[in-house]
């Protein structure tokens, strides 16, 4: 007979999916220009499209951004993302289920562990709403300087050039998280797998022999 599942195992989901949400209040990407840090945006801020802004900005371009970063939703906000936070509630929900008792759920943490960590990986492939932002502006930048025949054509172009945009680490725990979610989801669930199998049928005694 097969030992049973040790369901205590399910309680590192919950575990997880606080981390998760812990890591989406780190920064995620920025935007710097010749190496200083201008602007940068965590978890949360990517959902509303909104953005923290360093006081190294002054003048109108500080304004812009303070605006977006107060209202939210200039960037273009990635909603999507709303379905890592909830997927990963889910699956932490299903651990703590699974540690309960109820191995039935380990169905439910492999499918909610695995959306987030989709989710969150097409995000990162399509890109956030800053780093689309940065994109389109040295794109206009490039097609400016094009047009530009004038001696401060080269400076522009340097310039142009030291505006780069940066993930931080704060993104990669979070993507680290959700597919270390799925991994443990899995195991959970070929352990309740393995728990659940019936035993091995005793053979039958065999009879005495006739006299």
């Amino acid at each position: 007979m097969l030992a049973p599942v040790n369901n205590k195992a399910g309680f590192g989901l919950p575990g997880l999916a606080a981390l998760l949400f812990l890591f989406f209040a780190l920064p995620w990407c920025g935007l710097s220009c010749a190496g200083q840090e201008l602007v940068s945006q965590n978890g949360y801020q990517a959902m509303v499209g909104a953005a923290s802004v360093n006081d190294a900005l002054q003048g109108g371009d500080k304004k812009e951004f303070d605006e977006k970063a107060e209202k939210g939703g200039k960037l273009g906000g990635a909603y999507w993302l709303l379905g890592v936070l909830l997927a990963g509630g889910a699956a932490g929900y299903a651990g703590l289920k699974i540690a309960q008792g109820n191995t039935g759920m380990a169905r439910t943490a492999v499918g909610a562990s695995a959306t987030a960590a989709v989710i969150l990986s097409v995000s990162l492939a399509i890109g956030l709403p800053l780093e689309r932002k940065i994109d389109d502006m040295k794109a206009e930048m490039d097609a400016q300087m094009k047009k530009d025949e004038s001696p401060m054509k080269g400076l522009g172009e340097l310039m142009g050039g030291s505006i780069a945009g940066k993930r931080y680490n704060g993104l990669w725990l979070a993507l680290t998280t959700t597919w270390a979610m799925v991994g443990l989801s899995i195991f959970l669930m070929q352990a309740s797998k393995k728990s659940g199998a019936p035993p091995m049928p005793m053979p039958p005694p065999t009879p005495p022999p006739a006299a």
